[in-house]
């Protein structure tokens, strides 16, 4: 069990990630999604944000 949640749990991170890249906008904003996960799940979030209405 514990296997299958960390599985789905790095799935989601890749997928997140994967999607972040494609988010990005200009050279250094897809840099840093490149080398730096946490920034690309930022532009996830954000996006995501965007469209609650959130911010």
């Amino acid at each position: 069990m514990k296997h299958l949640i960390e599985s789905v749990a790095a799935l989601i991170a890749v997928t997140a990630w994967i999607a972040g890249l494609v988010l990005a906008k200009g050279f250094w904003s897809t840099f840093f999604g490149i080398f730096m996960p946490p920034w690309a799940w930022y532009l996830v979030v954000e996006r995501c944000m965007q469209h609650l209405g959130w911010i």
